[in-house]
């Protein structure tokens, strides 16, 4: 039965294109995502700084104080991170293929992420003057590889986001630029308007105030809240 079960819709499906049958059209790439990405990945940064100082100073005489200052610190960062997310979750619905799984890959790393600094914050508040000893060192170790990862995975998608804007970006004006009319050419200059000029093969010579065709053209170079608890 449980064969039947899953290859039935695989049998309709097929049934479905041999029919004709349309498929659902995909969303395009949502700007609204883009951005939330980049403030995301901004947020994902900084609580990635907090953790490696919290990590760093199970090795140094430091008081328990300053690590829960670095704590809620990072704390802050991450309810900030957590806002980015729940709006993110809010906007899967109009983002491309490639955003909603950016999404679906995001969530899951945030609330581990939460989830376990909020158990080093409770073991701190019950252990305060163990800050050098296992298992806080193991907490402090844990929550620098997990930040790690998170920003890892937002990063790679809020640049592959901001990368593919600029190439599609570059590809529509490549695609509008104006072709020259018979016998003449364009000179294009990096980041100036091209130079419409007559070429030598067509007048014979350059006239006076015309600029040579001779140059190359430019080479184009790839440019819901997890809000942790403070446990005071």
């Amino acid at each position: 039965m449980k064969i039947r079960l899953a290859a039935y819709p695989l049998l309709a499906m097929g049934a479905m294109l041999m029919m004709g049958v349309p498929m659902a059209a995909q969303n395009p790439d949502s700007a609204n995502i883009s951005t939330l990405l980049q403030h995301a990945k901004e947020h994902a940064v900084q609580a990635h700084a907090d953790a490696e100082k919290i990590e760093s100073f199970t090795r140094s005489t430091l008081s328990w104080r300053t690590h829960s200052d670095q704590i809620a610190r990072m704390r802050d960062n991450i309810n900030r991170l957590g806002k980015d997310v729940a709006a993110l979750s809010g906007a899967r619905a109009e983002g491309s293929p490639w955003q909603q799984d950016a999404i679906d890959h995001i969530d899951p790393l945030l609330q581990s992420m939460a989830d376990h600094l909020s158990a080093m914050i409770q073991h701190l508040n019950e252990n305060q003057n163990r800050v050098h000893m296992p298992p806080y060192v193991d907490y402090a170790r844990a929550n620098y590889q997990l930040s790690e990862k998170l920003l890892a995975t937002i990063r790679d998608y809020a640049d592959y986001a901001e990368a593919k804007s600029q190439t599609e970006s570059l590809e529509q004006k490549l695609e509008l630029a104006p072709k020259p009319a018979e016998g003449e050419e364009y000179v294009a200059e990096a980041g100036a308007v091209p130079i419409r000029t007559r070429s030598a093969a067509h007048t014979g010579r350059h006239g006076r105030g015309e600029v040579p065709a001779r140059y190359p053209a430019p080479t184009l170079q790839n440019p819901s809240p997890f809000f942790v608890p403070s446990g005071r």
